[in-house]
């Protein structure tokens, strides 16, 4: 039943802002080309970030929860929209991925992608020393926040498709015994809510939206596997930005029917 009601006010949360977020963000100009060259506002984490501090405070006005419990968490979510917004308003584009980033740090110059790298990974840090205490599973549990916030963002370039894979991430922690999903409803709550927009392309997730998803499945997963199995996500989501570098996710999409069929479904076009 807590379950229910954290989705029910994350999406309440969502239906009463995201029009007027929306507004905001066309009035300012932030907006970017889709993959159809099509002007949308871009930057959607902060109505997830909002969606889950609204339903954690009242959650704990009701009495049904503790909001401190999830402090470390709704930290995390912070940092990651605010890093992401960043570059969602002043990046360029002008370099991507592990390699651009890094080699532009190695040289002295500082991106809003090498900032999001950097600040991303020290907070992912931060917040993995609350889920345990021994050293090495602080680093594993980080690499594993900050990779799951690295390859939503890696999907967000076509409608729906960072949402799909967030809810096949929410799906397989159901299926998880004890899994920390609590974190992760009011968040569930808004994206259903929010979908309709991404999947007709009137607005696009961005770096902050697509970072906020990311990284509350990645908390979600750290906090709810054993250290095993979070080695065998790391390695496979590593493996996954390594191929990102190299191949083109779309084009294998495009290519495989099963995958081009579950990407095209429940878009607008």
């Amino acid at each position: 039943m807590r379950i229910a009601y954290l989705i029910a006010l994350g999406g309440v949360f969502a239906l009463l802002v995201q029009g007027m977020w929306l507004g905001m963000l066309r009035g300012s100009g932030l907006l970017v080309p889709n993959f159809q060259g099509k002007e949308i506002p871009v930057g959607m984490g902060p109505l997830f970030l909002g969606s889950a501090a609204f339903a954690f405070w009242l959650g704990e006005l009701i009495g049904f929860l503790s909001l401190s419990a999830f402090l470390s968490f709704l930290f995390l979510l912070a940092g990651m929209v605010l890093l992401g917004f960043i570059d969602d308003a002043l990046g360029n584009g002008s370099s991507r991925g592990f390699r651009g980033h890094f080699r532009n740090l190695l040289r002295g110059k500082l991106t809003t992608g090498g900032l999001k790298a950097m600040g991303g990974g020290f907070l992912a840090l931060l917040v993995a020393t609350t889920l345990t205490g021994e050293p090495a599973r602080i680093f594993l549990a980080a690499l594993l926040i900050a990779l799951s916030a690295n390859t939503l963002n890696l999907f967000d370039l076509r409608p729906g498709r960072a949402l799909k894979l967030f809810w096949l991430g929410v799906l397989i922690l159901v299926s998880i015994p004890s899994s920390k999903l609590f974190v992760l409803m009011p968040i569930v709550g808004a994206s259903l809510v929010y979908a309709p927009l991404d999947l007709r392309a009137k607005a696009m997730l961005g770096d902050s939206g697509s970072n906020c998803l990311g990284c509350a499945l990645g908390y979600s997963l750290a906090a709810s596997l054993s250290w095993q199995w979070q080695l065998a996500v790391v390695v496979f989501l590593f493996l996954l930005n390594l191929l990102s570098e190299r191949y083109s996710f779309s084009a294998i999409i495009e290519k495989n029917p099963l995958l081009r069929f579950l990407d095209l479904l429940g878009r607008g076009q």
